[in-house]
């Protein structure tokens, strides 16, 4: 008698002699507060605030949320760890310039560069106040107030001063980033839009200097919308 084919064999059955293989852990993460914040502002530069959340940063780092909360109570507390870890970054320039104000324009001009190199911040400067204990932010007004003692400008009139050169300042980084990416075909299209609403309008002003408004030339550099600023403050504290 011919012997009956036996079964191929399958290859998903699992022979109960065999070792059944169990899946491995996790290999075991380490990771410094320091290492969250500036995975933080790498996940913020690439994602954007509206998807920031601590579940996605523990995601990209193969950690748990509970391993994040370790280091931080909230997303809030983490939020204020990057943004007084990217102000800290701020590098106050040494400046030979003789006149007080060009000295002021050099120190916001770097501020001003470091916000626009990291952009990623500056939709937390909007919606939250700087945290207690900024080192970036102090260091900054020291700079400031020493220019504007050397002018004799100190006391109340100083910290004002101060102030109103920084909302300038981060005042014109969010204007300008989200304009960066403007091309004249951009503006040749603005200007035509505000034309014809001038003219419906009525607006006789604007309809005569619709190129001069939609040209971006036309709005002035930092350096000079801060110096008029400046020459302002130094008006009303004559020496």
């Amino acid at each position: 008698m011919t012997p009956e084919p036996s079964d191929p064999p399958d290859e998903h059955k699992i022979d109960s002699d065999s070792p059944v293989k169990r899946p491995t852990r996790r290999q075991k993460v380490t990771i410094t507060v320091n290492e969250l914040v500036d995975q933080s502002i790498v996940h913020l530069s690439e994602q954007g605030l509206s998807k920031f959340s601590i579940r996605s940063i523990a995601a990209q780092l193969s950690l748990s949320p509970m391993s994040v909360y370790r280091f931080v109570s909230s997303k809030d507390e983490l939020l204020d760890l990057v943004l007084l870890r990217v102000l800290s970054r701020i590098e106050i320039p040494v400046t030979f310039e003789p006149e007080w104000e060009e000295r002021i324009i050099s120190i916001m001009s770097a501020w001003r560069e470091m916000l626009l190199t990291h952009a990623e911040i500056v939709p937390l400067l909007l919606e939250r106040p700087i945290p207690r204990g900024s080192e970036g932010l102090a260091r900054l007004q020291e700079a400031i107030l020493a220019n504007l003692d050397a002018a004799g400008i100190s006391g109340a009139r100083a910290v004002r001063a101060f102030w109103q050169i920084f909302v300038l300042a981060v005042g014109q980084v969010m204007f300008d980033l989200p304009r960066l990416r403007l091309t004249e075909a951009d503006m040749t299209d603005y200007a035509s839009a505000l034309s014809s609403v001038a003219n419906e309008r009525s607006l006789s002003r604007v309809s005569e200097m619709v190129e001069d408004l939609a040209s971006m030339t036309g709005r002035g550099t930092f350096s000079e919308t801060l110096r008029t600023l400046l020459r302002g403050i130094s008006m009303e504290n004559p020496q």
